[in-house]
């Protein structure tokens, strides 16, 4: 949905862009004539556009404040790729460099048992254009339930850089009934 504070991806070179209310109004109702401010993160200049030509040049993204679980690979790799994760910040939040910030948590599962409980292990920053993205997940057996890893692994392109896993969620599905995995919610620059 084209609305201000939703985050989309320039094709032509894979910046994000945030569409913002346009300080000027939006000109004439006409759907074909509507014009779309928005601006390049972290900081770009405001840019407007026709409605046309924005469905032609981007595609969508996430809004500020959406919530993507590890099921949404694909937003999570289009998020990334590109991107350097600059920080981690408070031990929850990797930051990339065009200012988008992405707040992980393990899931919550059953209070009375481990089913659908995980954690964040690990989240480490990445100060290298992310190039690939990948997902592998491990299983391990402990003493009472088999322990699920969860990974994030970016690469960096021409293979002179080690590839690193930026984040690692470790827990047991159980009967799968309480859930499993992370959720990662993306804030927007200010």
């Amino acid at each position: 949905m084209i609305e201000p504070g939703s985050v989309w991806i320039r094709r032509r070179d894979r910046t994000p862009v945030v569409i913002v209310p346009d300080p000027v109004g939006d000109g004439p109702t006409s759907t074909t004539l509507r014009r779309i401010a928005w601006r390049a993160l972290p900081a770009g200049r405001l840019n407007r556009t026709t409605v046309a030509a924005w469905e032609k040049k981007f595609v969508p993204l996430v809004r500020d404040g959406q919530r993507v679980s590890d099921a949404g690979s694909e937003i999570i790799r289009e998020l990334l790729l590109g991107c350097r994760v600059t920080r981690v910040e408070e031990g929850r939040t990797l930051v990339l460099d065009s200012g988008i910030r992405l707040e992980v948590s393990g899931n919550i599962g059953c209070g009375g048992c481990s089913a659908g409980n995980y954690s964040i292990t690990r989240l480490e920053a990445f100060d290298n254009a992310i190039t690939r993205v990948e997902f592998p997940t491990q299983q391990r057996e402990c003493d009472s339930d088999d322990l699920e890893y969860l990974h994030i692994t970016v690469y960096a392109e021409g293979g002179t850089v080690p590839d690193r896993t930026i984040l690692t969620a470790v827990g047991t599905p159980g009967n799968g009934y309480y859930g499993s995995g992370y959720t990662i919610t993306v804030r927007l620059p200010e």
